[in-house]
């Protein structure tokens, strides 16, 4: 069965879908990612998406965070680590403007 995601009507106007991540623990709860172009930046946008109780398809929930890029490759390369981050990085991640990790 395939994943299917309800998205809000106009929430895709002017945004690309990125990838969807689902939980490898919970098959029920996943993050999507779209961008867009703001100001001469690739703002990347991660929102929480839930199966509930007696639906088929994934609901967005929230926007959990926003990253910028000035490139496009490097928004690739975060979007390629991002499902490969642990715990600690992430909270690293979160909590930094420019993160060391992410320039190795």
């Amino acid at each position: 069965m395939q994943n299917e995601i309800d998205f809000p009507e106009g929430f895709l106007d002017g945004n690309d879908v990125e990838g969807v991540l689902f939980s490898p623990v919970h098959d029920r709860v996943g993050v999507v990612a779209t961008s867009s172009l703001e100001r001469e930046l690739l703002v990347l946008r991660l929102y929480e998406i839930n199966k509930l109780e007696g639906n088929d398809t994934f609901q967005v929930i929230r926007e959990l965070e926003a990253f910028s890029f000035m490139e496009r490759e490097q928004l690739d390369e975060f979007m390629i680590s991002l499902p490969k981050m642990s715990g600690i990085d992430m909270l690293l991640l979160l909590n930094q403007s420019s993160p060391s990790f992410l320039n190795e």
